[in-house]
């Protein structure tokens, strides 16, 4: 099994390399968190800490 389903990494493990990747991307934000909800309407992911992040595709 991958260390990530497992829970063999931590996010920090996964995070930081994600960011570098992405940081030359400005329509890109990285989000450390847990999802707890996914709001079709609104158009919004909700994360444990009630903070709301909107998108704006879906595949």
């Amino acid at each position: 099994m991958e260390p990530q389903a497992t829970g063999g990494l931590s996010p920090g493990d996964i995070s930081a390399p994600l960011r570098s990747v992405l940081k030359g991307d400005r329509n890109t934000r990285v989000l450390v968190g847990d999802v707890v909800d996914v709001d079709v309407v609104q158009r919004a992911v909700v994360l444990h800490d009630d903070r709301r992040s909107a998108y704006d595709r879906w595949p």
